[in-house]
């Protein structure tokens, strides 16, 4: 690239010699992964219950295939699952004992109809999945791990899973977040490690923001 540049550069200087430039296409230097593109889709769209079985949406969607579809964002950090229930979310009250209505920024639980309408969104788009996990309770997290390593064809969507989103606070969340992570981090490895177990172990990834106070953050090296 800087030979390049250069030979561009003495072609627009005034008086200088004519040269031959040859770029030779056969193969490439850099190279990208395939699933390069990626896409977001933030948790507040689901609380909201976005449709996954939209013919729109996926006829849109399998255009970006291959790709990852990242679903996260601030919202997952109060985000709750469980798949022992058959809907797409558990009812919520608030105080006064009404049902809560959908929208961001509330506590939501997410059942399985809605998981299943997800994982079958991705296998006819043929994108994989990198799901934010919220960070408040670990073993809630670990339930829906658990509950997609066993389904094989959701277990293959999976590209990875975030551990909270944007974790800002003082310097004790740092060491009560590196607990959580770590239960995160075995978990996935028991489950992926079974002998029936034909998938690869999906990703673990960090906040994307700095976690307490930065330098607290950096230090912690052992996960």
């Amino acid at each position: 690239m800087i030979i390049l540049l250069a030979a561009c550069l003495l072609c627009c200087v005034p008086g200088s010699r004519s040269l031959r430039l040859t770029v030779h296409t056969a193969s490439g230097t850099p190279v990208s992964v395939e699933r390069l593109t990626s896409v977001t889709i933030d948790v507040c769209a689901l609380k909201q219950n976005l449709s996954f079985t939209d013919p729109m949406l996926i006829a849109l969607t399998k255009h970006l295939s291959p790709a990852v579809l990242r679903i996260g964002g601030t919202d997952q950090n109060n985000f709750n699952y469980s798949m022992q229930r058959s809907q797409n979310f558990v009812t919520c009250y608030d105080k006064a004992g009404r049902v809560a209505p959908l929208g961001c920024h509330q506590q939501r639980t997410l059942a399985s109809a809605y998981w299943d309408s997800i994982h079958k969104f991705l296998e006819r788009t043929g994108l994989k999945l990198l799901f934010g996990l919220s960070p408040s309770d670990a073993d809630n997290a670990i339930s829906l791990i658990s509950h997609t390593a066993l389904r094989k064809n959701y277990s293959s969507n999976m590209f990875g899973y975030s551990f909270g989103n944007e974790q800002i606070g003082k310097g004790d969340l740092v060491d009560a977040y590196f607990d959580k992570i770590t239960l995160i981090r075995k978990a996935l490895t028991r489950e992926y490690s079974r002998e029936d177990q034909t998938t690869s172990t999906p990703l673990l990834v960090a906040p994307d923001t700095g976690l307490g106070p930065r330098q607290l953050w950096i230090s912690r090296t052992d996960l």
